[in-house]
């Protein structure tokens, strides 16, 4: 009776999985998408690249870049420091900064969104994530 009761729980959430992904912040091929991306360092703006951990509450196996269907998104990321030579005016190694830091974007279809930590205040509690570019990819069909 129990193995009876944990396949039939193990075939409804399988069932339940494309309506699951429907509902979901995250596009497939194929699909309208905008691109958000954190994998770019701009040491002498004192931006820092941002590892993605999740949108809308999702988590995400891509912390560089997620595609994501148009709309407004909260997207939480973590940025590192790894050497005094990333961050310019710093005057020593912070390491890892652990707080993960929330945006909301309004994101269009073809077009790629650029995030990274901002960190140009001395006091680390005030590093924030920011939208520091934004770009046209490709029609907002496009496949990418």
């Amino acid at each position: 009776m129990i193995r009876f009761a944990s396949l039939t729980t193990i075939l409804a959430a399988l069932a339940a999985a494309p309506t699951a992904w429907s509902d979901a912040p995250f596009a497939r091929a194929g699909e309208p998408h905008a691109v958000v991306s954190g994998s770019l360092n701009r040491p002498a703006q004192q931006l820092l690249a941002v590892g993605i951990t999740d949108v809308d509450g999702r988590l995400t196996s891509r912390s560089q870049a997620v595609w994501l269907k148009p709309g407004r998104h909260t997207i939480n990321a973590k940025g590192a420091v790894t050497h005094l030579g990333q961050t310019p005016g710093l005057r020593r190694s912070i390491g890892q900064h652990n707080g993960s830091q929330a945006i909301e974007l309004d994101v269009e279809a073809g077009k790629t969104y650029w995030i990274a930590l901002d960190t140009s205040d001395e006091q680390r509690d005030n590093w924030k994530l920011v939208n520091w570019r934004t770009e046209q990819t490709g029609a907002p069909d496009a496949n990418d």
